[in-house]
Formats: structure tokens, C-alpha cells, sequence
């Protein structure tokens, strides 16, 4: 799967970037995976059982990665460079939106009060 030279196939790239090409396994088997097998490990995470991966992908593309990512345990090297990826796009999207990042301490702080 990786060429001589260490960089990905354009498959793998696929995969890391946007979570739509697995090697052995269709987008909607991984997520049944994750209801199936983690999704007990992230209850904060519901996934509803009538959602597609493609629906997911479009509707909570953040969600949808960190989900593929999660299941994806035995793709070590994609799995890293897809959590690198989805890092880089949170850090970018705070940068542009600072006042967001803030909402969201405002909403977690608040939420933390007994």
C-alpha cells in the first residue's frame, strides 16, 4: 500500500483526508463497526442507527473522521495521519473563528457547575 518512496497511494490519501477509501472495508461497515464495538466507549457520541456514513460525512464531517479514525486501529500509519488531518482542520477553523472557541469554554464552564 505505501510505495518505495514512504508516500501514500492515492487511495490511502483519499482515506486520510476525507475518511471515504479503506482498504478492506466500505464507510457504513465502519460505522457499524463503531456502534457496534465503541460506540460504548463514547456515549457522548450517538449515532442514530438510520444514519448513513454518507449522511454523517455531510451532515458532522469532524464526527464522521474522528469515528473512522477510532475504528481504523489496525491502519496504524493512516490512522495518525488522519487524526493530523482533523487537527489541522480544528486549529484552522479556531483561528478563523476565535469567538467560537470561546462559546464553546463559555458553554463547557457553564455546564460544569453543580
Amino acid at each position: 500500500m505505501i510505495d518505495s518512496l514512504g508516500n501514500y497511494t492515492p487511495a490511502e490519501k483519499e482515506f486520510i483526508q476525507n475518511g471515504t477509501v479503506h482498504p478492506t472495508r466500505s464507510p457504513d461497515e465502519l460505522l457499524q463497526i463503531f456502534r457496534d464495538q465503541f460506540a460504548v466507549h463514547f456515549p457522548y457520541a450517538v449515532i442514530s442507527p438510520h444514519i448513513t456514513a454518507s449522511n454523517l460525512q455531510d451532515q458532522q464531517p469532524w464526527l464522521y473522521k474522528m469515528i473512522i479514525m477510532v475504528v481504523s486501529s489496525h491502519e496504524y500509519r493512516q490512522q495518525i495521519e488522519t487524526g493530523k488531518t482533523l487537527i489541522s482542520e480544528i486549529s484552522t477553523a479556531v483561528s478563523l473563528f476565535p469567538d467560537l472557541l470561546y462559546l464553546v469554554y463559555l458553554v463547557f464552564k457553564s455546564g460544569l457547575k453543580t
